[in-house]
């Protein structure tokens, strides 16, 4: 470089995105993350915030606090509904396959800046057990209900 020539270093800084949690009615329900960027609050490595401004991370740098539906048994955070796709957020509420280093659109192509994930919520199953309040014949003795779910069983 000849004389009065300056080096510059690019600084790039990576996007903030929001994640929304969808259906469950219990839980964290959004989170926001800068695109492949983590920071220390605390001491504690943070991946995933609780608030836009990314001052508060969530408890661990990625664990959010999981739906506790009544009725329900949680399974996990998704990318598609029902289970399906790829699963970002485990039963136990730790965030995984490192959604913070992908851009909303590399998990739908639909997103810009709001990815949505999708809470797998499976009714739970309950054992009814009938009484046959003395009939001679016993008829059935017990049946099993999952939560808010009808099944088409034979075609009835």
């Amino acid at each position: 470089m000849g004389a009065g020539a300056a080096t510059y270093k690019a600084n790039a800084i990576g996007n903030i995105y929001k994640i929304v949690l969808e259906g469950a009615s219990s839980g964290t329900q959004e989170v926001w993350y800068r695109y492949k960027t983590t920071s220390n609050i605390g001491g504690t490595t943070c991946y995933y915030y609780t608030n836009s401004s990314l001052t508060t991370c969530l408890t661990s740098g990625y664990y959010i606090d999981v739906p506790n539906d009544p009725g329900y048994t949680y399974g996990g955070y998704y990318s598609q509904t029902n289970g399906g796709g790829t699963q970002y957020v485990n039963t136990s509420g730790s965030f995984i396959n490192n959604i913070y280093q992908k851009r909303p659109e590399e998990i739908n192509s639909n997103y810009t800046d709001t990815i949505t994930l999708y809470a797998k919520m499976t009714g739970n199953i309950y054992k009814i057990v009938l009484d046959n309040q003395g009939a001679t014949t016993p008829g059935t003795q017990e049946v099993w209900y999952r939560y808010k779910t009808t099944s088409n069983i034979g075609g009835t």
